[in-house]
């Protein structure tokens, strides 16, 4: 009787084992591996963005999936200013509550992309939502009581968007100070809560902790980093944030994509000589390349599961070997990454190729430059060739 109970207990075992099996198998090259945040089941995610990516926006009709076109992927660009914009008092001053309140989000900008993306035959948008210095004044005005006595309540930075073709001045927020880390927690508490649930939401891009772009110190420009020391920002602040937001966005979307990026070389963070980089000089802070906190990140996320994607927004031919590159890639996939601007690219086809190799940790997808001249059959093979490295991250 003991035997026929253990055969029939083993039988039952197996069937839930092969069951389990054969219904992830099921999901295809749009059900990933493994399993997501606090046990999400690996067919429970969404669409993985895939293929070569159209960086900003849908791309021209022809290039459309609904015409047959080789962009199977294309991101949704929005600043946070025109998601949440400053609204004025009849004096004319900002009015910071009424600003931050939930009915003051433009969710139709959001709810108007998914039905043009899916229109074009995207399954759905993944959404680069940009603060630093795309947030709104209301924003930029927190955390005050954080920086030096005289500080003016917008702190003001400079930023070389074209690397070495014109500096220009803009204002930033203070993404170290814990107001306006609350302020960026409520909003994508908000976003999680309408979208997480939408399989047209499919991805999302952390750049909470950012001063312009998704630089959290703006790369090249170390005449900054005494700015932001007079604004609050310590070596302890800023890496406690970029981990809070890390942790947050893994939290409010479990079954979203997450995406961060890592810069090559390396991390490009602002010290005040109390961690791991060299003591600033006469007071100022510097810039530096703190290759530990960069691989801290890389495994982070990684530990999150195969909802969160690794990558380089700075990715080139030229630098697949890059140690930081190296460590992302042994930390495993999935991964994606953006490549560098155009006037910088060495080989626009050549580092998407290398991108979706080994060196690239087969990326399932790259962002390409804006103004690429790629011909259709150059990124019809590499699309191709990305989304077949999607395949490496469906359950197993």
């Amino acid at each position: 009787m003991k035997k026929s109970n253990y055969f029939n207990g083993a039988l039952l075992i197996l069937t839930l084992l092969f069951s389990l099996y054969y219904s992830c198998k099921k999901g295809g090259s749009s059900a990933t591996t493994g399993t997501g945040v606090s046990g999400t089941p690996c067919n429970t995610l969404k669409v993985r963005p895939v293929g070569m990516t159209w960086r900003n926006g849908l791309p021209p009709l022809n290039y459309q999936p609904v015409k047959g076109g080789p962009i199977t992927n294309a991101v949704f660009q929005l600043n946070w200013s025109d998601l949440q914009p400053d609204v004025y008092t009849v004096g004319g001053k900002i009015d910071t509550a009424a600003s931050a309140a939930a009915s003051n989000i433009r969710w139709n900008l959001i709810d108007k992309a998914i039905a043009d993306w899916t229109a074009a035959g995207y399954p759905g948008i993944p959404l680069r939502l940009y603060s630093g210095i795309n947030a709104p004044k209301w924003v930029k005005m927190l955390g005050t009581d954080e920086a030096d006595p005289g500080i003016p309540d917008i702190m003001t930075i400079w930023v070389n968007p074209l690397h070495n073709h014109g500096d220009s001045i803009e204002t930033s927020p203070r993404y170290w100070t814990q107001k306006y880390q609350d302020a960026h927690d409520l909003l994508t508490s908000r976003i999680a809560a309408k979208y997480e649930s939408n399989s047209k939401f499919i991805a999302f891009y952390a750049f909470g902790a950012a001063t312009a772009y998704s630089e959290y110190c703006i790369n090249g420009m170390s005449k900054n980093v005494d700015v932001f020391r007079k604004n609050g920002m310590t070596t302890k602040k800023m890496k406690d944030a970029i981990r809070h937001f890390a942790n947050k966005y893994n939290e409010l979307f479990p079954t979203t994509h997450i995406i961060i990026w890592h810069s090559l070389p390396g991390f490009q963070g602002c010290t005040d000589g109390t961690d791991t980089a060299p003591a600033p000089v006469s007071g100022v802070y510097k810039m530096y390349s703190d290759e530990q906190f960069v691989t801290e990140m890389i495994n982070l996320w990684r530990s999150f599961g195969n909802h969160a994607m690794n990558g380089s927004n700075d990715l080139d031919a030229t630098q697949m070997n890059s140690s930081e590159l190296t460590r992302m890639v042994a930390a495993g996939g999935p991964i994606g990454h953006q490549t560098r601007q155009l006037s910088l690219i060495s080989d626009t086809y050549n580092t998407c190729d290398a991108g979706t190799d080994k060196a690239g940790g087969y990326a399932a997808f790259i962002e390409l430059p804006a103004g690429n001249t790629l011909t259709m059959q150059q990124l019809t093979n590499l699309t191709t060739k990305a989304k077949s490295n999607d395949s490496m991250y469906i359950c197993p």
